[in-house]
């Protein structure tokens, strides 16, 4: 069972919120979360983010 076709131009506030959305969580998160371990720790961060 096929759903109807949504026209393009409707999902574009959407993609513009998630890609938003996105931005604010992703870019802090990755200087964020490697400064708050100690030195030790940073690599294993660093990769638990990229993941």
């Amino acid at each position: 069972m096929a759903l109807p076709a949504i026209a393009y131009p409707s999902k574009i506030p959407g993609m513009a919120l998630t890609g938003l959305g996105l931005g604010l969580v992703l870019s802090p998160l990755t200087t964020d979360a490697p400064s708050r371990v100690s030195a030790d720790d940073r690599p294993q961060a660093s990769g638990l983010v990229q993941t």
